[in-house]
């Protein structure tokens, strides 16, 4: 595992409060599982994280949302998406260049 880095947990928090406002792209304050594919697919995190088979697209997939929707109602709501950035710094990385 990579070294634990310095992160502004305030900054990540603001810049992912922008993008998920950004793709939640009906307003209802939560994103479906579209939305959060279309972000992911948006942002190129699963070729960045050199996930190569379609076997391996479909379980990662599957871990990401179990992990994203920490309630298991189906959707994303920005908590959950602000706490799975949280504790996956190297997603947070990609999705939010901005965090330095």
């Amino acid at each position: 595992q990579l070294e634990e880095e310095e992160v502004d947990y305030q900054l990540l928090d603001e810049l992912a409060a922008d993008l998920f406002r950004r793709a939640d792209r009906n307003n209802d304050g939560s994103l479906s599982h579209t939305e959060m594919k279309k972000l992911l697919k948006q942002h190129g995190v699963r070729e960045k994280m050199n996930i190569a088979s379609e076997a391996d697209r479909k379980l990662p997939w599957q871990q990401f949302w179990k992990e994203l929707d920490l309630d298991g109602d189906g959707d994303i709501t920005l908590p959950e998406f602000q706490a799975f950035l949280r504790k996956h710094v190297g997603i947070a990385r990609i999705m939010l260049p901005d965090l330095a």
